[in-house]
């Protein structure tokens, strides 16, 4: 006997197949806000690379789980052929936000802090 497939809300959908996109846009304004921090004098510059390298660090492994751990997509996955592709959809979006979080905290580790105010 097949199971019956459950049924979710749009808005739980948008989220699960926007994680990826939500948590590299965070990752994003932390790298940033940061950066600005240190140029502003409330935070120390030495403190922005291991700030960010951390950030980026629990970015990546976040979006690494979301890649290869296939439970976390199972309530948008079903019989449905849709269904397939939105977990595929979701799948290849935390792959372009794993691009970008490294991208970024690539950027923010290997360039100086408020290099142009100096």
């Amino acid at each position: 006997m097949k199971e019956p497939v459950e049924e979710i809300s749009a808005t739980r959908a948008m989220m699960v197949i926007l994680a990826g996109p939500i948590l590299w846009a965070a990752h994003f304004a932390f790298a940033y806000a940061t950066h600005a921090l240190a140029c502003a004098s409330v935070i120390s510059p030495s403190a922005v690379p291991w700030a960010i390298g951390i950030a980026t660090l629990l970015a990546v492994i976040l979006l690494a789980v979301m890649l290869w751990e296939p439970a976390l997509l199972r309530h948008v996955e079903g019989p449905a052929r849709g269904n397939r592709f939105l977990s595929r959809v979701s799948r290849m979006l935390a792959v372009l936000s794993l691009t970008g979080a490294l991208w970024t905290g690539w950027a923010a580790l290997t360039l100086e802090t408020c290099a142009q105010l100096r």
